[in-house]
């Protein structure tokens, strides 16, 4: 492996000495771990936009490498792009479940935006309704939203989903009323009864 080469210890115990030397490697070969490598050893010596670039060149050696997104990611929220730190670690993520880094990053990032990733309920007249809940989460990456609606002991035919274009109506049936979800635009969702 590439990394091997370039282990996270030598780009943590000295970023400056690491950089020079992925620089005199990358200026005859094209290496998406090497490239990873730098944008580490670019972060950490605060050099973020630079980071970005070399996390983008990553991703477009190596599209589905978990690890150029994490350090894209990283890159983006110490230049305070919160949204595309996001989209970058939910990406991430989405390659690699198994790393629970990206979650404490997609973490920070909501909290920086003010958006919670926790499902919140919501009722006929936007607060929180005694009874049954439906709750819902989303989050968007450049190609993808991906939306999640949770209920509690709801049979499946229930449930009902139909997608268009650019939107999404959702309807969960409930013992005393019809939550209804729906989106006209991918970044917007609004909860109707």
């Amino acid at each position: 492996m590439a990394t091997e080469r370039f282990p996270d210890s030598f780009v943590a115990e000295d970023p400056q000495k690491a950089l020079e030397a992925l620089n005199e490697v990358l200026h005859g070969e094209d290496n998406a771990e090497w490239f990873c490598q730098r944008a580490c050893a670019h972060t950490l010596l605060e050099n973020y936009s630079c980071a970005v670039e070399d996390a983008k060149k990553a991703q477009q050696l190596q599209p589905n490498l978990p690890r150029a997104f994490l350090r894209r990611g990283i890159a983006e929220f110490h230049l305070n792009n919160h949204e595309s730190a996001h989209a970058a670690f939910a990406r991430g993520r989405q390659l690699d479940v198994s790393d629970e880094c990206f979650e404490g990053w997609l973490k920070r990032c909501e909290d920086k935006m003010g958006v919670s990733s926790e499902p919140t309920p919501i009722g006929s007249n936007g607060k929180t309704p005694a009874g049954p809940v439906v709750k819902r989460d989303w989050y968007q990456t450049e190609s993808h939203v991906i939306v999640t609606v949770m209920s509690k002991n709801t049979p499946k035919d229930g449930v009902s989903a139909s997608f268009t274009g650019r939107e999404l109506a959702a309807t969960v049936r409930l013992r005393c009323s019809v939550v209804a979800m729906t989106t006209k635009d991918s970044r917007t969702l609004c909860f109707l009864a």
